[in-house]
């Protein structure tokens, strides 16, 4: 389904960067850093969500699983 979008892989690789200047922004502005640094790692679950509903990768029981515990996670490090 990628065959052809090769511009979409360079914005995603050119725009990769732009997370860890925010990173820095946001704990600049006085945002915890418990709360900062988990959000940042939820980039991998929203890779995993659009595998499976853009490029209709399987959502096995394993994939499900790591994307609850990184939610419950964030939640939790949030203190909410």
């Amino acid at each position: 389904r990628m065959r052809g979008h090769w511009w979409l892989a360079l914005a995603v690789g050119a725009l990769s960067p732009l997370s860890y200047i925010l990173v820095l922004q946001a704990l600049r502005l006085g945002a915890p850093l418990s709360v900062v640094a988990p959000v940042r790692e939820m980039s991998m679950m929203v890779g995993a969500l659009f595998g499976i509903f853009i490029l209709g990768e399987r959502a096995g029981p394993w994939r499900i699983a790591g994307c609850a515990v990184l939610l419950a996670g964030v939640v939790l490090l949030a203190g909410f």
